[in-house]
């Protein structure tokens, strides 16, 4: 069974005094590779944490090179400056909402910050809000007096828009794509579950149960697709620490998603990775447990190519019991012909139009020799890989 190397559990340790407040010790510190943590806090958008706690020793006395501290401590403060921008702009949108009287929510990190042990420390890259009722040209238009753009506007569940220097902020219209089926039932009537922010407020706000069990739901979107890494657990960590939650309501929401399973192994390994001093995961974690950590560890925060691959593998030979050069030419027909909750979200004329739905292979095939062929290249030389560490 693979386990954590030691920049990763150093890492832990790090981020584990950043979430209960304690100060790292001095020659523990002392005997960490700070650079090698610093790429694995990065790689998961935590090292603006891991450094809060790191100042607390370099504060207490702990010696380190300045190149060091430089570089931990310039995290921090951009992850904190990008902060402020963002809360900035974020009452900016938000006060425009209200003036046109359009429903809404803010979503996921711009909540879950107020979670962190001080402002800037959950890291950031978009403002996510969802918003109700049909009125994306109305909002198209407002995003654009804001001074934002949006190169692909109309094509998924949510609208992309960014502006200078460092702004991108996601309209939803739904906050599940339809290939996600079961979520996206389940919260296809959303604001039926959300409550004024304020009286007379058009900002809307779950539930304390109800937004955890939006935070599982939106981490194992991405689990199920290409991988989350650490901050997940950070977030699960600090929400459900502080917060008195009813878990049996909780659990069976879950169950009605189909991920209780997942959600309840990712709200243990988030306690056996930052809650436990010693030993530092283990014995708390069954081996599939510590499967599914050392899969969140190798993702970084938005996942892998890699990850995305084998999962997309998997998905289409469920069940199957061929040999692994059937398993391939199986998933090439299942990459060939997209379920229609597929061609819905990628391929809208091709899903208005039904007729001309024969013809998508060829379109298909067609951007994949042209603008794409280095992608699909990429697809066929890691499924050959995987198929062949299969046969071994």
């Amino acid at each position: 069974m693979e386990t954590p190397g030691k920049n990763t559990l150093d890492a832990f340790y790090l981020l584990r005094c950043a979430v209960l407040g304690k100060t790292p010790c001095a020659d523990t510190v002392g005997q960490m590779d700070l650079n090698a943590v610093y790429s694995i806090c990065s790689a998961h958008d935590v090292a603006a944490l891991a450094a809060y706690a790191l100042e607390k020793t370099w504060k207490a006395g702990g010696a380190v090179s300045d190149d060091i501290k430089k570089l931990w401590s310039v995290k921090k403060s951009n992850a904190l400056r990008r902060g402020i921008m963002f809360s900035s702009e974020r009452k900016k949108i938000s006060s425009e909402l209200e003036k046109r009287g359009i429903p809404y929510v803010f979503l996921k990190g711009s909540v879950i910050q107020s979670y962190y042990p001080a402002f800037g420390l959950r890291e950031m890259a978009d403002i996510d809000i969802l918003f109700s009722g049909k009125r994306e040209e109305e909002l198209l238009g407002m995003m654009t007096e804001l001074g934002y753009s949006s190169k692909e506007y109309g094509r998924h569940h949510h609208d992309t828009f960014s502006k200078p220097p460092v702004f991108n902020v996601e309209l939803h219209r739904e906050l599940f794509e339809t290939v996600n089926k079961d979520f996206y039932d389940y919260y296809e009537n959303v604001f039926d579950r959300l409550s004024p922010a304020a009286p007379g407020s058009c900002e809307m706000v779950f539930g304390k149960e109800d937004f955890y069990i939006f935070i599982i739901a939106h981490a194992a979107k991405h689990i199920l697709v290409s991988g989350s890494g650490l901050r997940c657990l950070t977030d699960i960590f600090l929400y459900t620490s502080k917060e008195q939650l009813d878990r049996g309501y909780i659990n069976a929401e879950l169950e009605k998603l189909g991920i209780l399973d997942l959600g309840s192994a990712l709200y243990r390994i988030s306690y056996a990775v930052l809650e436990k001093d010693s030993p530092p995961v283990t014995p708390e974690l069954s081996e599939n447990d510590m499967e599914l950590l050392m899969y969140l560890v190798s993702s970084g925060t938005y996942g892998t190519y890699e990850h995305m691959l084998e999962n997309r593998f998997r998905s289409s030979n469920a069940g199957s019991k061929k040999s692994s050069a059937g398993k391939k030419l199986r998933y090439i027909a299942y990459r060939l012909h997209p379920s229609p909750s597929v061609v819905k979200q990628s391929y809208p004329f091709f899903y208005r139009h039904k007729l001309a739905r024969p013809f998508l292979i060829f379109f298909r095939a067609g951007t994949a020799v042209g603008s794409k062929r280095k992608k699909v290249k990429n697809e066929l030389k890691t499924l050959r890989k995987m198929t062949e560490q299969k046969d071994r």
